[in-house]
């Protein structure tokens, strides 16, 4: 048995998608100890794109700005940025 902290938000939301799949909380939780143990890892990879600088919509974004700042016609493209916003 074994006994952990968890948000109340957090198990809510969890208990929720978990259901949605036809599992409980418990069983998600068993699935990824298991398979923690047998990668001998954790079993997914941890990060955030959503929350990283660099993530592809970022640099979209900075490199179509950039080109627009470094274009023949720069003033028009900013202008045009300004107005659009």
């Amino acid at each position: 048995m074994m006994k952990i902290e968890i948000d109340n938000k957090v198990k809510k939301d969890a208990d929720k998608l978990f259901k949605e799949l036809g599992l409980d909380t418990n069983t998600a939780i068993n699935i990824f100890l298991k398979q923690s143990i047998n990668k001998r890892a954790i079993p997914f990879k941890v990060k955030n794109e959503e929350h990283n600088f660099y993530n592809k919509n970022n640099v979209r974004i900075l490199k179509e700005r950039y080109d627009k700042l470094h274009s023949k016609d720069k003033n028009s493209a900013i202008i045009k940025e300004l107005i659009d916003e």
